[in-house]
């Protein structure tokens, strides 16, 4: 894979307990220019997003303990300005349309299978962070008032 940098500068937080998913996603993502944060657990990845809200976030679903569930809905739960509307993608191993629909009634934006094809993932994350909601912070105000 020819790194093509489309995600140049984009923070990720990338969510998986398997170390070799969570090293090839990493290193994929850091090709294309994105600025990773890896996370192997729930705790882990919600201090990485408090300390620094990514951009986008893709998330494994099935870990022991505490599950991709857990995080999606501590996420949603966060006001807009905490990050509570950041893009997050799902990654599971389960691949039917129940587990799909589950998935995106639980709060993600895509759910994509493992295991997962490196260009179908560039190219869902690129469709997210176009998707995404402006971030207050970063040159938007979080009230449209606030800029008159």
């Amino acid at each position: 894979m020819a790194p093509l940098h489309d995600l140049q500068g984009v923070s990720i937080l990338v969510l998986d307990d398997d170390p070799d998913s969570l090293a090839l996603l990493t290193f994929a993502l850091r090709m294309e220019g994105a600025v990773v944060s890896a996370a192997d657990c729930v705790a882990a990845a919600q201090t990485s997003f408090l300390a620094q809200p990514p951009q986008l976030v893709v998330s494994d679903i099935a870990m022991p303990g505490t599950t991709g569930y857990d995080l999606i809905a501590w996420l949603r739960g966060l006001s807009p300005a905490a990050g509570g509307q950041v893009p997050v993608l799902a990654l599971t191993a389960q691949a039917s349309a129940a587990d799909r629909q589950q998935a995106l009634a639980a709060g993600f934006n895509e759910q994509l299978t493992k295991p997962v094809d490196l260009a179908l993932l560039l190219t869902v994350l690129k469709q997210l962070l176009q998707t995404a909601p402006p971030r207050p912070g970063l040159g938007e105000p979080e009230d449209s008032t606030a800029a008159l």
